[in-house]
C-alpha cells in the first residue's frame, strides 16, 4: 500500500507517447519530459505488469515557465474499454499534479493532454500510480484538501488578477 507501481522494478512501462525512456523512473528532471502531440488521442500511455488497485495518481507537467497544460486521464484493463476518471480538460493546470481518484481496477493508464499555451506538445516529467489507504474526502468528483493546497512550495502561481502582500 502506498507504494508507487508504476515503475520498471514493478515491470510497468510507457507504451505511447515520445521520448518516454525517464516517465517511470523517479525522474525529476525537468530536461527529461516524456510527449506526445496535442490531438494525439493516444496520449502517454502506461502500462502496468498487472491489474491493480489504485486511487491516486502523482505527476509532473513541465513548469519552466508560466504555461499551462489541459488534460484528461483514462483507465482501462484491455485497452479497449476506457473510462474517464480525471477531467481537466477545461482547467488551467501546471506543474505538480496530485491526483485522487475513486478506487479502480487498472492496467492501463492514459494521460491525454488537450491544450498548451505554448506550442502544440503535452510534457510530462514523471508518472505515478498507487493504491492510498487514505485519501482525501471527494465531493462530485473534486477533491477536498485539508491543508492549503495553493502554496509555493506547491509551485502555485497567479495566473489571473493580483498578488497582494
Amino acid at each position: 500500500m502506498d507504494e508507487n507501481i508504476a515503475t520498471p522494478q514493478h515491470q510497468a512501462e510507457a507504451i505511447s507517447g515520445k521520448d518516454t525512456a525517464f516517465l517511470l523512473t523517479g525522474n525529476r528532471d525537468v530536461g527529461k519530459y516524456a510527449r506526445h502531440t496535442i490531438g494525439d488521442q493516444n496520449g502517454i500511455t502506461v502500462k502496468l505488469a498487472t491489474p491493480a488497485f489504485i486511487n491516486h495518481i502523482y505527476m509532473m507537467l513541465w513548469d519552466k515557465e508560466m504555461r499551462y497544460y489541459c488534460y484528461y486521464v483514462e483507465v482501462s484493463l484491455d485497452q479497449r474499454k476506457w473510462k474517464k476518471v480525471i477531467d481537466y480538460s477545461h482547467s488551467s493546470c501546471r506543474s505538480y499534479q496530485n491526483l485522487f481518484l475513486e478506487e479502480e481496477i487498472v492496467q492501463y493508464i492514459r494521460v491525454v493532454g488537450t491544450h498548451n499555451t505554448a506550442n502544440n506538445e503535452f510534457h510530462l516529467i514523471f508518472l505515478e500510480d498507487h493504491y492510498k489507504t487514505s485519501i482525501p474526502r471527494i465531493v462530485n468528483g473534486v477533491i477536498c484538501p485539508i491543508t492549503n493546497v495553493a502554496t509555493l512550495d506547491k509551485k502555485a502561481i497567479v495566473i489571473e488578477g493580483q498578488v497582494s502582500i
